[in-house]
């Protein structure tokens, strides 16, 4: 059942709980949980969100739904460990993962799990079997690091059931994908909720480059009401679970999906938005994103990038926000220029809109969205 819920800043969670609780707004029911490394979700009460809705949101929090788990005094990890001490009374002293991610009956265990020689000759069904009842699952996955092989493929070994495939709801949107073939983002949650609360028009085209399984894909289609979006990936598996997507959510009719390079993609038609959410960089989209500007009524930009906010400098006064506005500068010089190449007849005025601060992406280095307006006019 889908909580409705405030998603916080994790350095902010305690004030913002705080806040809620004085308020009377604080579901103490729910549990307060992790959606990515820098956000959790607090649980809020009808009132509450009736409240937040028309007052104002904590600066850098947004509302939406998800599903929590109810308080409960019973320890999960206890559990497991009383289970596997009863068929294995000589187990390993570590190896027992305290965290895990759940997709309805599946969960997927951090890689260290159950890792190491001690632990080899004791691996068997009976083990992964015994440790998915104690942790309320059915299937059970075990992750590994991300392959470097251009598609970002997830190493995730299937420990127990047949299949991967899940389904994860998030703001009304339901993302499927297989654990073993699909990465999921955490961590873009936010700017999936700002991006689908954006105005739009009823015939507005959008591209969404490197869609993935339908990050920014499907809560477009669900929320807002675009015409239509074109997805284009390169990767056959994320292609797959896109379809799934789109079917769960009833929005097939409105997505033509694409997959291909974008380098290499050419609609027949001009487009009014592009999303180019690919990180640390999505450079290798720039100039298919300008080649289907439309030169009538011109096109937005969503430009996703990783910027070091803390950039070896003499000048130790630079700020953060100066770095992230730098580094949009940089990007709206870029597309202007490619603009202006690839429509020579055009002028063009491309301003920055808004600069977004999604996430931390590692130390000194943040995960940027720049949104950007360009507007055509014919050359006299």
């Amino acid at each position: 059942m889908m909580s409705d819920v405030l998603i916080v800043p994790r350095l902010r969670v305690k004030e913002v709980k705080d806040s809620l609780s004085h308020d009377g707004h604080f579901d103490n029911t729910k549990k307060i949980i992790s959606v990515s490394r820098d956000h959790y979700a607090v649980a809020i009460t009808t009132a509450g969100k009736e409240a937040l809705l028309g007052g104002c949101v904590p600066d850098g929090c947004a509302l939406s739904e998800q599903v929590l788990p109810s308080v409960n005094p019973v320890n999960p990890h206890h559990v497991m460990q009383d289970n596997l001490h009863k068929l294995l009374p000589r187990q390993p002293s570590h190896g027992l993962p305290r965290h895990w991610i759940k997709h309805g009956d599946l969960v997927v265990l951090p890689s260290n799990s159950f890792s190491g020689p001690e632990w080899d000759d004791l691996i068997s069904p009976e083990l992964w079997g015994c440790v998915a009842t104690s942790l309320g699952a059915k299937r059970l996955a075990r992750e590994d690091h991300v392959i470097n092989d251009n598609y970002r493929t997830p190493s995730c070994e299937l420990l127990l059931g047949n299949d991967g495939w899940v389904g994860h709801i998030d703001n009304k949107v339901c993302y499927v994908f297989d654990v073993t073939k699909n990465m999921f983002c955490h961590g873009n949650i936010t700017e999936k909720i700002r991006l689908s609360r954006l105005p739009y028009r009823d015939d507005e085209v959008v591209l969404d480059m490197f869609a993935g399984i339908g990050y920014f894909t499907l809560p477009l289609l669900v929320h807002t009401p675009v015409s239509r979006v074109h997805s284009c990936d390169w990767s056959a598996d994320a292609i797959t679970a896109l379809h799934k997507g789109l079917v769960a959510n009833q929005v097939t009719e409105r997505c033509i999906t694409h997959h291909v390079d974008c380098r290499k993609l050419r609609l027949p038609e001009p487009v009014d938005r592009v999303i180019l959410g690919l990180i640390p960089s999505s450079q290798s989209g720039y100039e298919t994103a300008c080649h289907h500007a439309n030169t009538k009524t011109g096109t937005w930009m969503h430009v996703h990038g990783v910027v070091n906010s803390k950039p070896v400098t003499m000048d130790t006064t630079v700020t953060k926000r100066q770095c992230w506005y730098r580094w949009a500068g940089q990007v709206m010089t870029e597309i202007k220029e490619l603009l202006t190449t690839l429509h020579p007849m055009m002028s063009w005025s491309v301003v920055i809109s808004h600069v977004e601060h999604v996430k931390s992406y590692a130390p000194r280095l943040d995960h940027i969205v720049v949104d950007v307006h360009c507007v055509p006019s014919v050359l006299s």
